[in-house]
């Protein structure tokens, strides 16, 4: 029985170590191509300009309550009536803002995906990971895919 087991665990590790020479392994870093890509900088500035003006909607909003609950004349049921009328908008305001922003990011995610499988492929490698999780080994294709990101926009 132990030969046995000896025999599989012999084959699994000759397996994997034949494996690992011929796997050509891809490092991509994920926070530059991010913060580098031009695409993806003014995806950025889309989605902090939509996050700033549900800001000064909310603003706006609270100031607008803050008369209504002030207004001596209306009814309790005026101003909760104002009151949901108001969340109601900010919601959808904010859902709205938050389908663009979604649509937004998945446009450069699908832009930078593609960047790197076609890098991949054009170097013929069979595994691509992510800088930050990788301690050792691999190729770093990062600048490749920032280069072929930039020839795309052009």
């Amino acid at each position: 029985m132990k030969k046995i087991i000896l025999l599989i665990l012999s084959v699994f590790l000759f397996s994997n170590t034949v494996y690992s020479d011929e796997a050509k392994v891809g490092l991509i870093d994920e926070t530059r191509i991010l913060t580098e890509y031009e695409d993806s900088k003014k995806a950025q500035e889309q989605i902090a300009k939509l996050r700033e003006n549900i800001q000064n909607l909310l603003t706006e909003l609270s100031a607008e309550l803050e008369k209504t609950n002030n207004n001596k004349t209306l009814s309790q049921a005026q101003k909760d009536a104002k009151q949901k009328e108001a969340e109601k908008k900010l919601l959808t305001e904010k859902e709205k803002s938050e389908e663009i922003a979604n649509t937004i990011r998945e446009k450069i995610e699908g832009k930078i995906q593609k960047a790197i499988d076609e890098e991949g492929k054009a170097q013929g490698l069979t595994l691509i990971l992510s800088k930050e999780i990788t301690f050792f080994g691999g190729k770093d294709i990062t600048n490749a895919v920032l280069t072929r990101l930039d020839t795309i926009n052009k």
